[in-house]
């Protein structure tokens, strides 16, 4: 259906394997358990722009309207 969200992984396991978070997953919008997943590479550059002050040209602060949820807004199970 092409829905997408960004998630924090501080609610897994840590040594739960990355490919293997994708099974804990379900589309909040469709229900489907078709779930892929891949790391968020903005917010990696973004978070070692903040640390360093290194950064890829188009690294930097990360867009305002860029949420995660679990960290900036709840997951959709969570009472607010």
């Amino acid at each position: 259906m092409g829905y997408h969200a960004i998630i924090s992984t501080d609610w897994f396991p840590a040594d739960l394997p990355f490919p293997d978070i994708a099974l804990r997953l379900r589309c909040s919008a469709c229900g489907s358990r078709e779930v892929g997943v891949m790391r968020d590479t903005l917010g990696i550059y973004a978070r070692i722009n903040a640390r360093t002050g290194w950064g890829m040209r188009s690294a930097g602060p990360l867009p305002a309207h860029y949420k995660v949820v679990g960290r900036d807004v709840p997951w959709p199970d969570e009472e607010v």
